[in-house]
Parts: C-alpha cells; structure tokens; sequence
C-alpha cells in the first residue's frame, strides 16, 4: 500500500504558485493552480484543503467550470492511481461481480488466497465455486445486499481452491451505487480457514469437555494462586457449584479444613516443580459431604516453553475407595479364617501349575514348607504314597471337574497319614474355570475310627447272631427236655424187658440176637435221650481254675488211637502252657472230643489227612484252633452247623446235637466258637475263652 510523504520541493516554488496569478492574466489562473496542486498534491495538503483552493479560485477568476474540469479531471486521475494501489496491493481478496453473480473483477491476492490467476474467474459464477451447503446462505446474504444499498453483509461460506480443497472465506461487501455497466456487488474477502478449523477443534473440545463423565478444570499457572479459568459441567454436578460461584478462585476450598492429606502434599510438590501429578484426595461438596477425588493434573506450556495452564481431571473414585476398603476388609476375614482353620487351604490355576495361595496348615498335615510348593506346584505329589500316586494324578487331570479324593501321604519322617482332598472350581462370568480352590485334611485319626466302628459294627452283629442263636437253642432245649422226659420212661421199660430176656437161658439162636440188638438200641436211644437233657438242662459249671494246655492233651491221648488207626496225621503246635482259665474241665473235654471226632468224620475218604491243633492268647484271651484237612463246609450251609439237630452226616450216624452242645457250653464259659472254612480244603474251628484274672 502507498502512503503519502511530505513534498522535497522548497517552500519558496509553492508562494511563487500562488502569486502568478496577480501577475498573470486570467488565462494562467488555471495552469497556475494546477501548479499548485502538482506541488502540494501529495503533500501535506488534504484533499478538503485542495477543494477550498480550487473554489477560492474559481471564485476570484470567474471562470470556476474550466478551472474545475481541468482541476477534477487530474485529481480523479491521482485519486484512481491511489486507490488502485490500495486494491491491487492489499492482503485481502477483493471481488466485483454482477447481481447475477457474475465475476467482474479480482484482485491479484486471489492467486495467494485460492490459487487462481488474476482474471482466471472472470465471467464465471461465483456460487459455481461454493460449497453446496453454503450456497443458500450466500444467497440469501446476496440478495439482502442487493435491496439495501449501501449497507454492508458480513457473510462466512467455503470456496473451492484451485488444488480442489475447501477454504473458509470470511466476506463483507456491498451494493456499488449505479454507474454505466450497471449495479455491481462488491465484496472484500479475507482466508479464515485456519481460524475456521481452530474454531471448529475448539467447539469439538468443548463440546467432549461438556460431555464427559469426569470434572475438567483449567488453572491460570501465570497467576500466584492459580485461579479457576474454566470447569465442564460434569465439575458442576460432581460439586455441586457453579461456574460463577468459583471462577477466579483457587480449588482449595474442595479441601475446607482437611488440607493435610498426603494426596494434597504430593500435587503441591508436583505444582511447584511444573510436573504432572496424580493424586487420591478427599473433597468436600458445596454441601459438605466427603467424596474420594482422583485428581490428574498436566501442565501446559506456551511455545516459548513457559508454564501458562494447568488442566486437571477429577473423578469420583468414592464407591472404588469404598469397595477397596470392603475389599480388604473381606481379604482380612479371609486370610484370618484360611490361615486359622486347621485344614490345608489352596488356591491354583486350572492346570495346578501355579499356587496362588496357601495356607499355614499344609506345613503342619504335609510336613513340608508353603514356600516349596509356591516354588514347584506339583511338588505335592512327591508325598504321594507311591501305591496311591496313579489314581492322585488321575484325578487331578480332571480338576476342572472338582474332586474327592483319599489317598495316603509320606510325611518326611516316614509316617504314613490318610488325607481327603476335595476341590471346587472357581468360574468367571462366561463360565470358564480359572481358578482351583482346595481344602485338605488328615482324616488318619477319623479312618481308624471308622475302622473300629466297623470292627465294632461287626462284633455287635456276631453278638446279635450268638444271642440268637441262643435264644434257639434255649427254645429247642425246653422242646427236647419235655421229649426226653416222655421218651426215658418207656425207654426204661425196653431197656429192662431186653435185659430180662437176655437173662433167660432158654433164649438162643436167632431170638437172643434180635433182643441184643434191641437192647443196643435201646442203650444208644438212652444215651441221645441224655445228651438232650443235658443240652436242655441249665445249671452253672463247676468252675474251677484250667490250665488248658493240660487239658487239651489229656483229650488228645483219649482220641490219639483212634486218629492212629485211620491214618491221619496230628500235628501239635502247642506251647507249654497258657494263661488260665475258669471253667467245668468235663464240659470242655466234651467240647474238644467232639470237635476232634467231627474232624476226623469230615476226613473220611479224602486223600490228605492231617489235623492241625494250635493254642496261644491275646490279652484277654486263650484259644485253641483245630484244622483238618476234610470236605469243607458248603458256604450255603455255614450258618446252620451250630443249629440243632443240623447234620451233614448220613442218617443214622449223627444226631445234630453235637456242635449245638458245643456253642452252649463255650457260651456258658463266656467264650466263642467259630469256624472258618472253604469247600475241599478243611475247616477250622476256633475256641475262645478270657484269661481268668486273678
């Protein structure tokens, strides 16, 4: 852009200028005025003091139309070369066009703002060259400036660049008065474009500022108490108070009187060294209640590289800080309870690759340290009891099913002990297993109890089966007193007729055999007859203090020859003596020459024929065990051979009295009898009865 600059000529040509005209005649009136104006016309004479000349002049002279023509006539020129200057030189764009919109004129800046050659847009249209969606806007701009001349429309629309981009233009023009080439718009427009793309960031920042969760604040670091520039709404309704409220102020008052918090130390330190900081502080509403403040501070820096700003981001963490709190609190229950419970307690990863927690009591039931197995999770299987290992592993592999399992572990000493392990798997919300939780405990102590309830269970059904048993017997005892009662008196008189017979010496021959034959009968019927009231009587032994041993071989001499004659072979494996015992010695003889005579029965025929007859004790008992090598007894019949009259012999040659007479005689000793046996390898009957205490 020109400027104007003081004239260079001497003051002294400028009052020559003036007075020639005194000199000269009317005729010079006008070059001497023009003269004038040469010389003062870019000089400091302004152009209300030129006109006041050129009427003073005209005036004077009487010739004021041709001093004025020729006077305006160079001054348009001058003024035109002026504005021109001003136009063609200007960093702006200036445009005429028609009221068709028709391009008439552009200024040289056109190439700098939009790429085109000055004169390139001539003749065209200039909405041809604007953005759809800015057009009717322009329009309307347009077409109010067209019906009120003289005042100016401000308008902003985008414009195609050369290169095909968008630039955002900002306009002013106006409607020129009329001249010969009609009414003509002239407009002066200005590149806004980056101004535009800042604006439109800033609105979107704004506008996600106003639209986040979280408090945004903006902090003049320039100042000393860092006032408040700007807070989002979120800040507001976190708060409670508003922007106009706290604008200028410092963000202390959210700490009211609770200003020593190590949270609020450490952004102090982080400000005074122009860092970002976060902190956790706790805040006060606008109407007083406490919330956790999650504080994210971050300085800003201008280009020159000085702190201006701080901008800060707050969120409420109050339900996190509460639900931490809860949380540790839980954790506190949680590691009293699984550090305190005398069961092993563990939690893994799937796989039992990896412990992630286990408590104190696997040092005290393992005997190995909490640190071994953090450092090799499968450890655990080394105290495995190897008999026990391939089911253990077998079960593992399949944890994500939960198990129960009891197997034996080693303990470091040697010791065997008895654990049950169980397992439950711990799911995430899609239900996939990603945890382990295990508990185990030595059950070594609660097994023997089973065992001895078992053993106990046992007894108690042996006893159940003994008394009733007893109970039978006692019954058919009563039933065979009252038959051999009826049956002894007619016996007598058999028996006594037989006899008499026999005393006759005139029975021979065949009758004499016949009636010893009777009498025989008669003889073995009275001895039945016995044996059944004696089995039926109850009345208490004569007891006295045994010896066993003594016993017992005093009964195996009274049967030895017999044994002898049949071929079977006795083997004795009895120690000197035992430990006494109360008892009637004739009813146990009975009882063992019974059980040595069933023997050898039971033996007859068979191929291996051997009795084995053992004795020894308890602590609270004797026994006598008696094993041959006979038929066995048949599993089916195993529980009858105690009943009475129950017999496997052929009928004529037992009574099935004798094993019944047996069990109510080692009954009345307080003992036992019992009987082991398997078909084709023998039988085995045990005697047992208490050690007398003295």
């Amino acid at each position: 852009m020109e400027t104007a600059t003081p004239s260079k000529k001497p003051q002294w040509l400028a009052t020559a200028a003036l007075a020639l005209p005194w000199m000269m005649g009317v005729s010079g009136i006008a070059y001497a005025l023009i003269s004038a104006i040469d010389i003062y016309g870019h000089g400091p004479l302004s152009p209300a003091m030129l006109d006041w000349l050129i009427l003073s002049f005209a005036l004077l002279t009487g010739s004021a139309g041709v001093v004025y023509f020729r006077i305006s006539r160079h001054f348009s020129k001058q003024k035109e070369k002026y504005y021109r200057s001003l136009i063609e030189n200007s960093s702006d764009l200036i445009t005429v066009f028609d009221l068709d919109g028709t391009i008439r004129y552009e200024s040289p800046s056109i190439e700098r703002i939009l790429g085109y050659k000055a004169g390139e847009l001539y003749g065209k249209v200039v909405f041809e060259f604007m953005h759809p969606d800015d057009v009717a806007q322009a329009f309307q701009n347009f077409r109010v400036g067209v019906c009120s001349p003289g005042k100016p429309q401000i308008c902003e629309f985008r414009f195609k660049h050369k290169d095909g981009s968008w630039r955002m233009l900002e306009s002013i023009g106006s409607c020129l008065p009329p001249s010969p080439e009609g009414v003509r718009i002239i407009i002066n427009s200005r590149d806004v474009t980056e101004r535009y793309t800042l604006t439109q960031k800033l609105r979107l920042l704004q506008l996600a500022a106003s639209s986040v969760s979280d408090g945004i604040v903006v902090c003049d670091a320039s100042e000393p108490d860092m006032p408040l520039l700007y807070i989002n709404p979120a800040f507001e309704k976190m708060t409670g108070y508003i922007e106009a409220e706290i604008l200028g102020k410092n963000l202390r008052f959210l700490q009211r009187e609770n200003r020593n918090q190590p949270g609020i130390d450490k952004l102090r330190e982080a400000i005074k060294k122009g860092e970002a900081c976060d902190a956790i502080v706790l805040n006060y509403r606008k109407d007083g209640t406490p919330f956790w403040n999650e504080i994210r501070i971050r300085p800003v820096q201008n280009p020159e590289g000085l702190l201006t700003h701080y901008v800060g981001i707050k969120t409420d963490v109050t339900e996190r800080i509460h639900a931490n709190q809860a949380l540790k609190e839980s954790e506190e229950r949680f590691r009293q309870l699984a550090e305190n419970i005398p069961e092993v307690f563990w939690l893994s990863d799937p796989e039992l690759t990896k412990i992630f927690y286990v408590n104190p009591s696997y040092e005290n039931i393992i005997g190995r340290t909490c640190e071994s197995l953090y450092k090799n999770p499968r450890s655990f299987m080394e105290v495995i009891h190897p008999d026990d290992r391939a089911q253990v592993m077998a079960t593992v592999g399949r944890s994500n099913e939960g198990f129960d399992l009891e197997h034996r572990i080693i303990r470091p000493g040697g010791e065997i002990r008895w654990i049950r392990a169980r397992t439950v798997p711990v799911r995430d919300t899609t239900g996939k297993v990603y945890r382990i939780a295990g508990v185990a405990e030595d059950i070594t102590e609660a097994r023997q109890s089973v065992e001895n309830l078992r053993s106990a269970k046992k007894k108690l059904e042996e006893t159940q089966a003994q008394l009733v048993q007893s109970e039978k017997l006692a019954g058919i005892g009563q039933l065979a007193a009252g038959v051999a009662h009826e049956l002894n008196n007619p016996l007598s008189g058999v028996m006594g007729f037989s006899q008499l017979l026999l005393d006759d010496p005139e029975l021979s021959g065949q009758h004499r055999k016949d009636v010893e034959t009777i009498l025989g009968q008669s003889q073995r019927c009275k001895t039945i007859i016995q044996n059944l009231l004696q089995f039926s009587r109850r009345r208490d032994p004569k007891v006295e203090t045994l010896d066993l041993i003594v016993l017992l071989k005093a009964t195996l001499n009274l049967v030895a020859y017999e044994f002898t004659t049949s071929g079977i072979k006795m083997v004795q494996t009895l120690p000197s003596s035992l430990p006494p015992i109360h008892g009637d010695s004739n009813q146990l003889q009975q009882v063992f020459v019974n059980l040595l005579t069933n023997a050898q029965q039971a033996m007859a025929g068979c191929s291996k024929q051997s009795l084995t007859v053992e004795a020894g004790h308890t602590s609270t008992h004797s026994y006598i065990r008696i094993r041959d090598t006979g038929a066995g007894i048949a599993p089916e019949i195993m529980s009858k051979i105690f009943d009475p009259f129950f017999t496997t012999k052929p009928v004529g040659q037992g009574t099935g009295l004798g094993l019944s007479i047996c069990y109510g005689i080692i009954q009345e000793h307080a003992g036992k009898i019992t009987v082991e046996s398997k078909p084709e390898e023998g039988s085995t009957f045990t005697v047992e009865l208490p050690i007398y205490d003295e």
